[in-house]
């Protein structure tokens, strides 16, 4: 139970850390309780948990979480959910509709037909001027997203060949005379239920111990409409026809398919209320949040100002003192032998350092055999083992297979020349400044002393 425990609540923090950058990560991950409450207080107060950005990502956790933990009750068997495809298409329309009376007489619905036809001819010569005229006409103009097989078997129909960029013939149907443009299409992510394999699917219909009665469910495949009766039984819980037919009516699914959908919900709804039954689901989700406020404020508030090329150099610029060391720029040559070496160091020294790098491979581009080993920067204490080890009186690492001999051509200096030669620790220390300011804007607005 323990370790179930421990792998779900890392798999939600392997889900946040993935959710933005590393560098941001390391430094909640790494954080001190108390700063981690203070920062919790902070996001509060910048409404940080409000952002579509946050939303979508916690709704992402919750379900990935949901997923995991599902597969898992189940982990014996491979392929208990399918690969997460995209699903369902959807049209972006323009969708034209004329509302007709339910008491219209066959002369009032001829009449408005004719007029959806008339209305479709002026499409096809001047779309604008015949969509302003639709306007003030009984008719409404409006752009959503349809899904085909939500719709009405006649609508159905005439999405799935209507080409792009074309308006419809007048379609009737009990609401009303449509005429529709699709404009793009896309799809969007399968549901759980969905993706459930139909091993898995099975095994849900003997732990909830599914009862079916066969006769509603054939007339319902048979495209009748029975009113009442119960359609089938979960762990002693009725699924009425009344609740079917408003599952299927807000989902625009017709009733020859909808049971199947249906069901599927029904079986993972079953599922879901024994989920976390034997985890602390709320502590797991609980803590997942505050990583993610966390991750987010830092996201929102502080990294931004990371990318900001002038406020790192002004920065840098003020703290310059507390960059001061020794540093190296230069070339690392690890060479055949001494007399290579040498050679080299005289060679490169009486050119500009720019070109130095490029006039080592001019020389030995026909003598790789004998090129030495190169390494090309800005080395601090700590960089570079051959380095400290030529340097800063360091123990001399193991050298190269083929290059014992190391040669140094360069220049010292007592600290950077911009920040760019110090880039990680300007914005590391940078970074540590701005939260350190966030925490005491915090500490600030609720009124908590330190």
């Amino acid at each position: 139970m323990k370790l179930k425990v421990i792998c779900l609540g890392w798999l939600l923090l392997h889900l946040v850390v993935r959710a933005a950058a590393i560098s941001v990560d390391s430094v909640w991950v790494n954080m001190d309780s108390q700063s981690k409450a203070r920062l919790l207080r902070v996001a509060v107060l910048h409404r940080t948990d409000t952002t579509t950005l946050f939303r979508q990502a916690w709704m992402r956790c919750c379900r990935t979480l949901m997923e995991q933990h599902f597969v898992g009750l189940n982990s014996s068997v491979e392929g208990d959910l399918s690969p997460l495809n995209m699903g369902e298409r959807r049209l972006r329309c323009c969708h034209l509709f004329c509302a007709v009376p339910q008491a219209a007489t066959h002369t009032q619905l001829m009449r408005d037909k004719e007029f959806v036809a008339l209305l479709r001819s002026s499409l096809v010569a001047d779309e604008q001027a015949a969509l302003s005229h639709g306007r003030d006409e009984k008719c409404r103009l409006d752009t959503c997203w349809i899904y085909p097989h939500r719709q009405p078997e006649v609508l159905e129909q005439v999405l799935d060949t209507l080409r792009p960029r074309v308006w419809s013939e007048p379609i009737l149907t009990p609401m009303g005379i449509h005429l529709l443009k699709v404009i793009e299409q896309d799809t969007v992510p399968q549901t759980v239920q969905e993706r459930l394999s139909d091993s898995l699917l099975e095994r849900l219909k003997e732990k909830h111990h599914l009862k079916v009665d066969q006769e509603l469910v054939a007339q319902l495949r048979k495209g009748k409409t029975p009113e009442q009766g119960v359609l089938f039984y979960l762990d002693g819980r009725p699924y009425t026809l009344s609740t079917y037919h408003l599952f299927i009516g807000s989902r625009r699914i017709s009733t020859r398919r909808g049971f199947e959908v249906f069901l599927r919900k029904s079986l993972v709804d079953a599922e879901a209320m024994t989920l976390f039954a034997d985890v602390d689901a709320h502590g797991i989700l609980s803590s997942a949040r505050d990583s993610l406020l966390i991750h987010h404020l830092l996201l929102n508030e502080v990294e931004p100002q990371l990318q900001d090329e002038q406020v790192l150099e002004a920065w840098f610029q003020k703290h310059i003192a507390e960059f001061k060391q020794p540093i190296f720029r230069g070339l690392v040559l690890h060479c055949i032998d001494k007399q290579q070496g040498r050679a080299l160091r005289k060679f490169l020294k009486r050119l500009p350092e720019a070109e130095r790098q490029k006039a080592l491979v001019q020389v030995f581009a026909t003598q790789s055999e004998e090129a030495p080993i190169v390494e090309e920067g800005v080395f601090v204490h700590g960089s570079n083992p051959f380095v400290d080890a030529a340097l800063f009186g360091e123990r001399p690492p193991k050298p190269y297979p083929g290059r014992p001999y190391l040669q140094l051509v360069g220049r010292m200096s007592k600290g950077p020349e911009n920040y760019h030669e110090v880039y990680q620790e300007v914005v590391d220390r940078y970074r540590q400044e701005l939260i350190q300011q966030l925490l005491r804007a915090g500490d600030r607005g609720t009124n908590v002393e330190n």
